[in-house]
């Protein structure tokens, strides 16, 4: 039985990375990371040559990267000396979310959507509350940002007694 439906993005996104392109012998590449390093991270961030070709539909049109707690920054992908790029919205991202030098990112592309994105600092743990950066207040336990997989009492017990690189 066949059906004439739509999938989802996530649907669509989540086959693509379970069985490729079928139509491409070479391999679909949907994902990428950087390591933030230099001295113009902040203002804008290079795809990997790659990667471009999965995103050169998006040239001079608007998207969203959303982080991990659902909230949504609109940026535009262009070209700037043969390169893709997210310039415009980029600082905005980069500010609110406090990025640092040597922080570790994944982008997450849902074709035809958007980026989702995941923020990793330099203890290896992925950033989960940026509400601080944002100027709200709802800071968690500990007023710390807590690693994916421990308990908020856990980190906390942890960074009160230094146990942590």
């Amino acid at each position: 039985m066949s059906s004439k439906g739509e999938a989802c993005p996530m649907c669509t996104q989540n086959c693509l990375m379970t069985h490729g392109n079928k139509t491409n012998s070479r391999t679909l590449v949907s994902s990428f990371f950087k390591v933030l390093i230099g001295d113009m991270f902040s203002t804008i961030l290079y795809f990997p040559p790659k990667f471009a070709p999965t995103v050169s539909s998006l040239n001079g049109q608007e998207t969203f990267l959303e982080d991990s707690s659902g909230q949504r920054w609109k940026v535009k992908v262009s070209v700037l000396k043969d390169s893709f790029v997210l310039q415009e919205g980029w600082s905005a991202f980069a500010s609110d979310h406090g990025l640092e030098l040597g922080d570790f990112i994944i982008f997450n592309y849902i074709m035809g959507s958007h980026f989702e994105v995941h923020i990793y600092d330099k203890s290896a743990c992925e950033r989960l509350d940026f509400s601080e950066r944002r100027n709200q207040t709802t800071p968690n336990l500990a007023g710390e940002e807590i690693c994916r997989g421990q308990s908020k009492l856990k980190n906390y017990v942890l960074k009160g007694k230094k146990y942590f690189n």
